[in-house]
């Protein structure tokens, strides 16, 4: 028998914390339906999904900077368990850290991949990442973390959490590339939920508008990774009705996952090292600038659906991007 929990009342954030992640970045407007009839038809896991009178709500507590005990279950079906057993966040590291006890009551050894992360509706997928993700057959593992960084919500503008979402994918560790099964969508609901939804702007010019995606250059940065790469920020929002994964066709590189109804910030990178291999610190120019978007596919479980074409430019988005000496963005034009 499986019991999903779609939402979880689970996360208390402190007035402080929620303070520290409003500084910094853009202030940054958008598309950002996160709301349970904005759910993507085709997410992974719809067949599952979770039945919320099977969950709970856990009393709000008083906010603190150390962990904070929890013990709810957010999945449990396949043989797999997953609880979520608490939060903190973690000023030593500046990030958030949420803890999940693993159950594996299979005979498989799997690894639970959490991915597709976002927080009040901006996909913060690469700039989170999870710890002790293995579990072997039969064996119970404590110590599992999602991991957010503070830097990551403050790029992105983001000063209300209402709620941080994720998928958790379960792997065949003997055989990678075979998912055995994921959760679906899980919510917990933070500090704002309920409030007025978090709005996200993008200053700067469409590239890219097709299918119900958009994609907009904001900016060229020479301070990516502490200068190993200047790149383009640019700001996307999926409206398509299915999740996808857009990427630029050639280098400069550029992958990333977006939850339909979701918007994410993310930058095309370019190396700066030259061919004596010392970094240099020029803002680009002119950048040539070409996207490839592809829905994800329900019954091959991986970005191989149909792909959305361009309205703007070519089919694919070529085109030739300028900017100032501030890396401000001034005209976009077919090549």
């Amino acid at each position: 028998m499986k019991k999903h929990i779609a939402t979880l009342l689970v996360i208390v954030l402190t007035l402080s914390l929620l303070a520290a992640c409003s500084g910094g970045g853009d202030n940054n407007t958008g598309n950002n339906n996160t709301n349970s009839n904005n759910t993507p038809s085709s997410t992974p896991g719809d067949n599952n999904t979770p039945s919320s009178d099977t969950g709970g709500t856990v009393t709000t507590v008083q906010p603190s900077s150390d962990r904070v005990e929890l013990d709810q279950v957010v999945w449990d079906g396949e043989g797999m368990k997953v609880t979520l057993t608490g939060y903190q966040y973690r000023p030593l590291w500046e990030d958030y850290c949420f803890y999940f006890t693993l159950e594996n009551h299979t005979d498989k050894n799997i690894r639970a991949r959490f991915e597709r992360a976002s927080v009040s509706g901006c996909m913060i997928t690469g700039s989170s990442f999870s710890e002790n993700e293995r579990t072997d057959a039969g064996e119970t593992r404590e110590d599992t973390k999602l991991i957010i960084g503070r830097y990551f919500l403050e790029d992105r503008g983001i000063d209300k959490v209402q709620d941080v979402e994720f998928i958790i994918f379960f792997l065949d560790l003997d055989d990678v590339q075979n998912e055995l099964f994921n959760t679906g969508l899980i919510t917990i609901a933070g500090p704002d939920s309920g409030s007025a939804a978090q709005t996200f702007e993008a200053e700067g010019i469409p590239v890219f508008d097709g299918g119900g995606v958009k994609v907009t250059v904001m900016r060229a940065d020479n301070d990516i990774m502490g200068g190993a790469y200047n790149g383009v920020w640019v700001y996307i929002e999926n409206n398509s009705g299915f999740d996808i994964e857009i990427g630029t066709i050639a280098s400069p590189g550029l992958s990333c996952e977006i939850s339909n109804g979701k918007v994410a910030y993310d930058y095309v990178l370019y190396s700066t090292l030259g061919s004596d291999f010392q970094f240099h610190s020029e803002t680009l120019s002119t950048a040539l600038l070409s996207f490839k978007v592809y829905k994800w596919d329900e019954e091959t479980h991986s970005f191989n659906g149909e792909e959305i074409k361009n309205t703007i430019g070519d089919e694919y988005g070529s085109l030739d991007v300028s900017f100032d000496a501030s890396g401000n963005v001034v005209s976009a034009a077919n090549p």
